[in-house]
């Protein structure tokens, strides 16, 4: 009778597996038969056991190791604080080791710099996990749990793809990695309504330039400017779920509660932009009011070398130096897109006099200095921020972001 009990329990253990190892997980990149987890030679690749430990571990979800070191509040981080970095880390347990380069080198083709989550992570700006883990249990309670990862708030890892950051693997646009928080059980950015050309109906969304090259992202193989905005998944709807004007989200790297975003509203994306402004190519004058930008076209999703994940390399070029603390650090940023001094008139690198006083659209007469300069220099986000309302000294709202 008890061997019969056992029985029962294993057939209907296998017919539970069966389940399990058929259908999205085994279209995904942990579950793929070629590529996919593969910490233990003892199982096929991409079986559930190179993550899962049945009977063998007190850890949350039967995994192998602890799923995250809440008592890290911020980083630097070590391997043992996040699960997903005993593979996507150094050294990784996955045979053959993982190489996960940062967007700017996946989908810009940028020199690398990280070559894993955890090294992008561990950078001079990064997604605070703590912080992360802290939020979704609040905002995302169907899904997520005080047992949770915070990799889980952005990823689900059971239907997770890949898209392209191998050599020699062709760019799949409808294979994403990313699962909006407001809908866990599906991949964002899979079809035609998830794209960032189906986001900025009406308005133009243009990507911008691959490093060194007049290609646009997200895979560097054509200068079409809706083709490419088709292929890019709509990073903005899938930001704001977490990063609107209703979510207070503090962060510990910064020490103070994030900025809104209204992405409706603001400059950069469906609010009403100048009529003329000194840009760079491939964005045109012409076309200045009509542009709705992407977060990654400025951000990283994971860490960066510059503060606010500003990421290294954008619109074709590195940055010309590192956005810190400085004053004007953050012009580092504007700079591959807008025109500086040395630009427009021949002048100083992350200078603005002209745009500011002698351009087309300049929003300033040079009088009074000190009405406007109260410090020498003005700190950029004095005024340039998200969601910024500040009203300047002439008592006109200026929108900057």
């Amino acid at each position: 009778m008890k061997w019969l009990t056992c029985l029962s329990f294993l057939m209907i253990l296998g017919i539970f597996l069966g389940l399990a190892l058929a259908g999205p997980y085994t279209d995904s990149i942990h579950g793929n038969s070629t590529y996919g987890v593969y910490r233990n030679s003892t199982y096929a690749r991409g079986n559930c056991a190179h993550c899962h430990q049945m009977h063998t571990t007190p850890n949350p979800f039967a995994l192998f190791a602890n799923n995250f070191n809440t008592s890290v509040i911020t980083g630097p981080y070590v391997q043992s604080d996040d699960f997903c970095f005993y593979c996507h880390g150094s050294p990784s347990v996955q045979i053959g080791g993982i190489t996960n380069y940062d967007y700017s080198t996946t989908f810009g083709k940028a020199p690398a710099n990280a070559t894993t989550i955890m090294d992008a992570f561990n950078q001079a700006s990064y997604h605070d996990l703590y912080d992360i883990w802290n939020f979704a249990q609040t905002a995302f309670p169907s899904f997520f749990t005080n047992s949770s990862n915070p990799c889980v708030a952005c990823h689900n890892p059971h239907i997770v793809k890949r898209s392209c950051g191998y050599p020699g693997i062709t760019f799949d646009s409808n294979a994403t990695a990313i699962s909006r928080p407001t809908d866990h059980d599906q991949l964002w950015g899979d079809n035609a309504t998830e794209k960032m050309s189906y986001y900025a109906a009406g308005y133009i969304y243009q990507p911008t330039y691959c490093y060194n090259s007049t290609y646009f992202e997200p895979d560097c193989t054509s200068n079409d400017t809706l083709l490419q905005a088709q292929k890019t998944p709509d990073y903005v709807s899938f930001c704001t779920d977490c990063h609107n004007t209703s979510n207070v989200i503090y962060s510990h790297e910064l020490g103070r509660d994030l900025k809104y975003i209204d992405w409706e509203n603001e400059k950069h994306g469906k609010g009403p932009a100048d009529g003329t402004i000194s840009v760079h190519p491939p964005f045109t004058n012409a076309s200045i009011g009509q542009y709705v930008l992407s977060c990654l076209d400025c951000h990283e999703p994971h860490g960066s070398p510059n503060l606010y994940l500003i990421r290294r390399e954008v619109n074709g070029d590195l940055l010309y130096s590192t956005v810190g603390t400085g004053y004007g650090d953050l012009g580092y940023l504007c700079r591959q897109c807008h025109l500086d001094d040395a630009a427009a008139i021949a002048g100083a690198i992350n200078s603005w006099e002209y745009i500011h006083h002698y351009s087309p659209d300049y929003p300033y007469i040079r009088k009074s200095c000190t009405t406007c300069h109260y410090s020498f220099p003005i700190r950029c986000t004095d005024c340039h921020y998200h969601n910024s309302t500040a009203t300047d000294s002439w008592g006109v709202v200026r929108r900057t972001f």
